[in-house]
């Protein structure tokens, strides 16, 4: 499962469904697989890109790299990901 930093999450509005979606780079990951993109500003955190189905914000931390998933991707802002990521490292 390839990690993949990426610059700062933002996020976009997509004119059709109006669903806010992070930027990412259109890759699509192989029959079975995720991607996951690390976002450089908050450690830990990123987008999950299975190769089916929604993309989801997940937090990685602590000493087993224990994974969360804080939301998916269009329901959940990212900015109240990104404060419920800052809520469980502190």
């Amino acid at each position: 499962m390839p990690n993949l930093a990426t610059p700062a999450l933002r996020e976009t509005e997509d004119a059709d469904s109006r669903a806010h979606r992070p930027n990412l780079p259109h890759r699509k990951p192989e029959r079975g697989k995720q991607i996951i993109y690390h976002d450089r500003t908050l450690k830990g955190f990123g987008v999950r890109v299975p190769d089916q189905g929604r993309m989801s914000y997940v937090l990685t931390y602590g000493p087993n790299r224990r994974r969360i998933k804080l939301g998916d991707v269009g329901i959940v802002k990212l900015a109240a990901a990104r404060e419920k990521a800052c809520d469980i490292l502190d």
